[in-house]
């Protein structure tokens, strides 16, 4: 059984930062998501806490630090952070949320594009 449920307001997986858990419930109370799309909402969750937790790491440390043969180079957990912001809008995105009016046209328009051109360079979409 996972840890939690499907019916009813679904609560937060343990473990969940403040901002992770934020999302969680503001997403869940919006939204009907499947027991498949609720584990990736899950992982989406853990990714902005992971983000946070390399942002507080960083604050007030040096952005360029020397590297093994003296030259300055880039922290590394700025990459690090880079690929957690990455990862969190695929996760995302993973979910299809709608993020305009479902009633305009244009929108729609812009989500039918969209949709043709992650099949164009990821291949038709799988459920």
């Amino acid at each position: 059984m996972h840890e939690y449920a499907v019916a009813g307001l679904t609560p937060a997986p343990r473990g969940l930062g403040a901002r992770g858990r934020r999302l969680w419930r503001r997403l869940v109370a919006d939204f009907d998501f499947s027991v498949p799309e609720l584990e990736l909402l899950a992982e989406a969750c853990r990714t902005l806490d992971s983000i946070d937790f390399i942002a507080t790491a960083l604050a007030g440390a040096e952005l360029a630090i020397p590297g093994s043969r003296g030259q300055l180079t880039a922290h590394p957990l700025l990459a690090e952070q880079r690929q957690q912001r990455e990862l969190l809008g695929r996760l995302i995105g993973r979910l299809q949320l709608p993020d305009e009016d479902p009633d305009d046209a244009s929108a729609a328009a812009t989500r039918f594009a969209r949709r043709g051109a992650q099949a164009r360079w990821y291949g038709p979409r799988r459920r």
